[in-house]
């Protein structure tokens, strides 16, 4: 194709494009406010929505072929860079996904779900204060709690500050799950496992790959 039957082609495209975003955020937009009225009107003025770069709202952005949800006062939902990407965000709660077909979800006052980079990563935290963070290819973090609590590992790292499950997986294929309050999971390299389940724990696993580390109790520590 010449240089100039391209250009003709983009702009025509884009306006099509265009068409097809707004389209999808008419769909998808009655249903998002729809259940954010369901929390009362204050919640109602801060639930947003944003596909392909197009927003209704405060507090959520995307760029083309993405979707960032918020619902609920303080909200914020980020989708950007690649395509397919989805974070959603309710209540007190921060979403964020960057790359390809990624998925953030944040459940919960002050929870905290990341995507930093790469492609099919899943990050979900549920709880009160609780984190989520993964990057690379195809790797999942979920961090889950009711409440927050002092970690002893942390506090004696310079960290005082009590928190819910912090779940982290970087690399590929590999998996993280905090389980409890102030329980922290980190792992990077390929097809990794690691699980903490309890108050206060921490398990850390960074030799790979096919590796699984493993901390069940309280205030207890695993490093592999």
């Amino acid at each position: 194709m010449s240089q100039y039957g391209a250009v003709v082609s983009e702009h025509r495209a884009a306006p099509r494009a265009r068409r097809a975003g707004v389209v999808l955020l008419g769909a998808v937009a009655s249903t998002v406010l729809a259940v954010g009225a369901l929390n009362g009107a204050g919640a109602a003025n801060a639930t947003c929505l944003s596909v392909s770069g197009l927003s209704i709202g405060t507090g959520c952005t995307s760029t083309f072929g993405n979707i960032a949800v918020g619902i609920g006062k303080d909200a914020f939902a980020s989708a950007t860079k690649g395509l397919f990407g989805t974070a959603f965000a309710v209540g007190n709660a921060s979403a964020s996904t960057v790359g390809s077909v990624n998925i953030a979800v944040a459940l919960g006052p002050g929870s905290s779900a990341t995507v930093e980079s790469g492609v099919a990563n899943v990050s979900i935290a549920a709880g009160n204060e609780t984190t989520a963070r993964t990057s690379g290819l195809g790797n999942a973090a979920i961090g889950a709690s009711v409440q927050p609590a002092f970690n002893p590992y942390w506090e004696s790292h310079g960290f005082p500050a009590p928190f819910g499950g912090d779940a982290n997986a970087h690399g590929t294929l590999s998996h993280a799950l905090s389980l409890g309050a102030g329980a922290y999971s980190t792992t990077t390299g390929t097809a990794n496992t690691v699980a903490t389940v309890g108050t206060g724990s921490t398990t850390f696993l960074t030799s790979s790959p096919f590796k699984v580390a493993v901390t069940i109790g309280k205030n207890k520590t695993t490093q592999k």
